[in-house]
């Protein structure tokens, strides 16, 4: 059985040599009216010890598309096949367009 995984987050800390979590909101609000976050482990598997998704820096907004597996000591997580830089997470400052009267 093989379950396939789409998700958007936020890029965390390191869970090991080649996994990062990824923060992923919630898509309702909690008895408190806030969305809470999940840290899902993700591992994407490269020729290279050194790749683009172990350098990027916390707070990078990416996609991410695999299957779940069972990850050792990490626990439950994602398989990567493949991944996208979706840019920095800048959300807190992008304004709403002001109406001009």
């Amino acid at each position: 059985m093989l379950t396939t995984v789409v998700m958007t987050g936020l890029l965390g800390k390191k869970a090991g040599d080649n996994a990062r979590f990824v923060e992923v909101e919630r898509n309702y609000k909690d008895h408190e009216g806030k969305f809470q976050k999940d840290l899902i482990p993700v591992v994407f598997w490269t020729k290279t010890t050194n790749s683009f998704f172990m350098n990027l820096t916390e707070g990078s907004y990416v996609a991410v598309h695999g299957r779940l597996e069972h990850l050792g000591p990490i626990g439950v997580g994602v398989i990567a096949d493949t991944m996208e830089y979706m840019g920095s997470h800048a959300l807190e400052t992008i304004e709403a367009p002001r109406k001009v009267v």
